[in-house]
Parts: C-alpha cells; structure tokens; sequence
C-alpha cells in the first residue's frame, strides 16, 4: 500500500493529508435483503458453522454458502446483500468473516480473517453498501505493556472476483472510535494523547481515491458527518471552525468542497445468446439517485440490479449490433456512464471481436 502525504500547520492545528491506493472499488451487490434477493442467515453447531443463502432469480434456485472456524460461539448479520460474522474461540482469539453472492458466478464469495486474540470491548464492526469495516487491538511491538489498534475495511471487487482489503494504523497506542460505514467512506475518531481529539477519515473508495486526513487537533466536542460523500466536521479548540473534504477529480482528488458525483457501473456480461442476463453493480460515488436505460425499452430506478435482453437488437448487419446500456446519477448535476451489450445467436468467439 502506497503512503503520499504532507504535513501543514494552520494555527495551531496539524493537518496531514495521505492518499491511500485503493485497487478496487466498493460494489454494491444486485442481490440484497431488500429487493427479489433475500438474504437469510442461520448458525448450526457440532462444529459452530454460519449458514446463509439467497434467492437467485436468474438460475432459479436458491444457493447456499457457510463458513466454519474453532469457535465457541458466532455473531452473524447482514447489510446490504453483505453477510458479516464475528466467531470467538477458547483462546480468545477472534475470527472476522464476510460473504456476498455473484450472481455473475453463481456461487458465494467468501473472506474470512484470523485477528489472534482481541479486547472485546475495543472490537467494532460496522457494514453498508458494500463495505465492511472493523476495528481491533494487538500487543505492541513497540510499547511492551500497550496496544496498538488497526482499522481493516473490505470491500468485494466483481470485476476481479474477490474481496479486496484494506488497512490503517491510526497511531499506536490510540484508540480508534465512533467507527462509521456511510455513503461509500468509512470514517472514525481517534485519541491522540492527553485530552486531546484528533479527527480522521479514511475513504477506500476506487479510482485510487482513497484519503486519510488526520487533523484538526481539538478538544472533545469535535463532530463528524458523511453526506452524500462530502465529509463534514467541526471542532471548539483551540479554535472554532467547520472544514468539509470532498472529493473531485478535477482538483486532483480531496479538496475543501463538495464530492463531485462519479457514475461507474460494472456489467457481469456484454456477449452472449438470449436470452441473456446481465447483471449491473452500481461503483458509483456521490450520488442520490439512479436511472438505468437499457438500450432494448427498460429502465430501472434501482441502484443494482440486473435485465434480461430477450432478443437481439433488429438492426442489420446481425451480429455486429448491440444496445447500449446507460447509468444516470444525480446529486445536482446529473452524469451518465453506458456500455455495450451484444445479445446474440452468434458464435461464442465474436465476443473477442466485439469487446
């Protein structure tokens, strides 16, 4: 992981800005708790397993996963079409798990991560649309009788196929707090010594967009909001004042103003015979609403979601037409990202042609 930043001084406030390499984006699943994929959770002992499965409408049949460790008990939820669990063993030690469904797949893809033995009252886990972050303490290896804490964030990345992580070390010896997943960031407080309040926010997000701000030294009473991808916060000393961090890539990334809406979409499939699936995972950012034309008469106001071309496009010469599928994103200005989809009765090897 790549660390570029500086240190700035204003007043009497340190801050330092670090951009952080994020090498995938946070995908929201197609199939979620909240539309046609309801996902179920369940626990089984003899040995302790955690159970989950959804509906998956395109193979018509439900599909099932689970994953198991040497635990005595387990803790299971899910968020978003992501399943989270948390699974104590004898030792103390502590086991963090996640599983989100393809459906481009067909099958559950699971990340499951041993911690070694943690403070349960420090261990958080926190999880929405798409990423799941979780904080926990390790023996130092610096301060014989201290801890150092570790902010871990994940995030499942479709084109790849795989869960892709990420990890920060706020400082050692401090006490990372008030974790939060909110509109594709993930933020947190943490104590810098003495009475002192220091503010970070962290954002694996992807276009290698990924910020970590510590900053502004102040006391307790310092706040914290996510809106729509802008970052709000305000602190009482030494100074008072409220600072906003968003995100644009025309500034070259975080600046003081608002996020800039990002339209990004990734498509399971863009060849194949129909009738054919396609499944569509919103990786957008900034955003408020969504609106999907698919190029064959259908639209969608959900943000993930799949379609199924029925036929090939009319229009001659066959195969080498396709539709072309539109993303549109709002919060103000209004921005649009569209691919191409080749349904066809077309031998397999086109598709190389045609991508």
């Amino acid at each position: 992981m790549r660390k570029e930043g500086w240190l700035q001084l204003v007043i009497l406030a340190g801050i330092w800005l670090a951009a952080w390499a994020a090498p995938s984006p946070a995908a929201y699943p197609p199939l979620r708790e909240d539309n046609i994929g309801q996902v179920q959770v369940w626990t089984s002992a003899s040995p302790i397993t955690a159970h989950f499965k959804v509906y998956d409408p395109q193979r018509g049949a439900w599909k099932e996963g689970s994953a198991s460790g040497n635990w005595t008990g387990v803790s299971m939820n899910v968020k978003d079409g992501v399943v989270y669990w948390w699974g104590n063993s004898a030792d103390l030690s502590r086991d963090v798990g996640v599983a989100l469904y393809d459906p481009g797949k067909g099958q559950w893809m699971i990340y499951q991560k041993n911690l070694g033995q943690v403070d349960p009252k420090v261990f958080d886990i926190q999880a929405g649309q798409g990423i799941v972050a979780f904080q926990y303490n390790f023996p130092s290896p610096i301060f014989p009788y201290g801890d150092d804490y570790e902010v871990d964030m994940l995030c499942y990345d479709p084109d790849l196929g795989k869960w892709e992580s990420f990890n920060i070390f706020p400082m050692e010896s401090l006490l990372p707090w008030f974790l939060t997943v909110k509109d594709g960031l993930v933020t947190w407080l943490y104590l810098s010594g003495g009475n002192v309040v220091e503010l970070d926010y962290y954002a694996p997000h992807y276009n290698y967009m990924g910020g970590a701000v510590p900053g502004v030294w102040g006391m307790a009473g310092s706040n914290l909001m996510v809106i729509d991808g802008t970052v709000y916060y305000y602190f009482t000393f030494p100074y008072q004042g409220a600072l906003i961090r968003g995100y644009d890539p025309a500034h070259g990334g975080w600046y003081d103003g608002n996020s800039v809406p990002q339209p990004d979409f990734f498509a399971s499939t863009t060849f194949g015979k129909a009738p054919l699936w396609v499944w569509f995972w919103d990786r957008s950012f900034a955003w408020s609403s969504w609106n999907w034309s698919f190029g064959d008469g259908g639209h969608s106001t959900e943000r993930s979601t799949y379609h199924v071309y029925k036929s090939a496009p009319p229009t001659p010469p066959y195969p080498f037409t396709y539709y072309g599928v539109q993303e549109t994103i709002s919060n103000g200005p209004s921005r649009s990202e569209a691919v191409m989809v080749y349904p066809s009765r077309a031998l397999p090897f086109l598709g190389l042609l045609l991508n």
